[in-house]
């Protein structure tokens, strides 16, 4: 499925560290909803839609993006080149690109650990 169209904007904090972002999804004719995880000095995409030049800006560097569902795969390919950061997606995980063809890496334990305690805590 592509991209949607259009700019996410972000709501605000919801959490201490864990920023929300949201928008009008044409795919679906309904709102998506994607979050930011900062902890420090390590950003984590979770299940990124588009975001301004701007805002992406103010998160630099990211370090990872975790999706959470093979439909929410949204800006993930797109920011996996253009920021050179790692998808991780569930291991065991069904409907998701190839794994030897993109580079996504399965979410596991370990995984876990290097990338942060808070991806853990919002995949989880």
């Amino acid at each position: 499925m592509p991209e949607p169209t259009g700019i996410a904007r972000l709501v605000g904090e919801i959490l201490p560290r864990i920023y929300w972002f949201t928008m009008h999804d044409d795919r679906i004719d309904d709102e998506s909803d994607s979050y930011v995880i900062i902890e420090k000095g390590r950003t984590i995409l979770i299940d990124p839609l588009p975001m301004s030049d701007q805002d992406l800006k103010q998160l630099s560097p990211v370090e990872a993006i975790c999706l959470t569902s093979s439909c929410h795969e949204r800006s993930a390919w797109r920011y996996r080149r253009s920021l050179k950061a790692p998808i991780y997606a569930p291991q065991g995980g069904v409907n998701f690109r190839s794994l030897r063809t993109t580079g996504m890496r399965p979410i596991t334990p370990s995984i876990l650990n290097e990338t942060g305690a808070s991806c853990s805590a919002a995949i989880f």
